[in-house]
């Protein structure tokens, strides 16, 4: 997973996010970072923060509209790159002002307010819901589908129990 240095205008928030309920993660975590965004890019100092390429960022606009992106995305759609240094480290500004251009109404201006950081593994917390889902064979089941009659039914059958592969024919 590539790693980008956000470099934030502004200054982190002292807040506390309540987590989402353990059984949503399985055991994965979730961090939010909020973040108040100077509207000038002179006022104050950057503050430098880690972030992954997938995690999402949550941009708060003035008059109160949210944009969600992947870290990603921002790069690609918003900045149109960002900058490496000398040892190969991505940073990617996240400016208090955003311009870009409408497919009918030109170019449009997004003063954001309000920034929140949401670090989530979303491909590795998918994968792992779904690997237990099939590993658990007693979620999954077999089912007959005979084509006699007007409608088409599903007819459940019983599951051998075995810590053994099943091999099942399809036709």
């Amino acid at each position: 997973m590539t790693k980008t240095t956000l470099l934030i205008h502004g200054r982190q928030k002292d807040s506390s996010v309540p987590p989402l309920p353990a059984d949503i993660l399985d055991g994965g975590t979730v961090t939010v970072t909020e973040f108040t965004l100077n509207r000038s890019r002179d006022a104050g100092d950057v503050l430098p923060v880690e972030a992954a390429d997938d995690d999402v960022l949550e941009l708060c606009l003035q008059g109160g509209q949210r944009v969600w992106m992947t870290v990603a995305d921002y790069r690609q759609e918003l900045i149109q790159g960002g900058t490496v240094d000398a040892e190969g480290k991505q940073s990617l500004e996240i400016a208090p002002a955003l311009e870009t251009r409408g497919a009918t109404r030109g170019i449009l201006k997004w003063v954001v307010v309000g920034l929140k950081l949401i670090g989530l593994d979303l491909p590795k917390q998918c994968a792992g819901l779904i690997a237990a889902k099939i590993d658990n064979k007693a979620q999954l089941g077999l089912f007959h589908c005979p084509l006699t009659g007007d409608a088409a039914q599903l007819i459940e059958r019983a599951v051998p129990q075995t810590n053994e592969p099943l091999l099942v024919f399809i036709h």
